[in-house]
């Protein structure tokens, strides 16, 4: 989340934080939403920043507005900061070791063959730029994708999996890079779910699983407390 480099293998499930933390995933679905989510997240830290800097210039027009927007993306960015730290996801975790990072990335002009697909980080659609250093591509400042040299993966860029956007809940089959994208459109579409329509307290969690309540007669995404806590409440009243 925090990290001033990220980098992954082809299909997200291999990450290497700063070149220092490794982290390794069991579902490569999960492994995709959390990496869309810290990016959003960290968009969204910057636009506040940019909103707050803006708004206390002497000479700025119509400061109460700017200070309006910062206040709404605050609040929204608070939200959403608890539901990444509280989502429950199966990974392991290990310290790099100078040797390990000799050996860590595919090295330039390797992993390139995505380098004609949309940015889905991109607000104007660009395509992926090559890391010359690295390999891979660049989506952001700070994510480099498919540079790490994986020899236990055997996916490539055009290989494609089964999964469900977290945001409409829709079953598709993409590339790895064609889900961000999917999940990229949603939210700009404003189908993510706003925490100021929901009706109850009821969190929604983006990585839980799918649960239908025939109580309340509604869908939500919850992880396994959260679902715990969920039924509690209808045993109690």
């Amino acid at each position: 989340m925090f990290a001033h480099n990220i980098a992954t293998n082809v299909d997200f499930t291999l990450v290497v934080c700063d070149q220092f933390i490794e982290m390794k995933f069991a579902d490569k679905n999960i492994a995709q939403n959390l990496i869309f989510q810290a990016v959003n997240l960290r968009n969204k830290w910057k636009k506040l920043l940019d909103l707050r800097l803006q708004a206390s210039k002497p000479t700025i027009e119509d400061k109460d507005g700017l200070i309006s927007d910062a206040n709404r993306l605050e609040k929204d960015l608070s939200w959403l900061l608890v539901e990444f730290f509280k989502s429950e996801t199966l990974y392991s975790i290990r310290r790099l070791l100078a040797a390990d990072v000799k050996l860590l990335y595919a090295g330039p002009g390797r992993d390139t063959d995505c380098v004609l697909d949309l940015n889905p980080f991109s607000n104007n659609k660009e395509p992926c730029k090559p890391n010359h250093d690295k390999g891979g591509v660049d989506l952001t400042d700070f994510l480099t994708y498919n540079c790490l040299l994986d020899l236990e993966t055997m996916a490539t860029t055009f290989n494609t999996h089964d999964g469900i956007c977290p945001y409409c809940d829709t079953e598709h089959h993409l590339t790895s890079l064609g889900h961000l994208a999917h999940m990229a459109i949603c939210v700009q579409n404003g189908e993510t779910t706003n925490r100021h329509e929901i009706e109850d307290d009821t969190p929604h969690d983006p990585n839980g699983k799918k649960y239908y309540c025939e109580v309340c007669d509604k869908t939500y995404r919850l992880s396994l407390r959260d679902l715990l806590k969920h039924k509690s409440t209808h045993l109690n009243g």
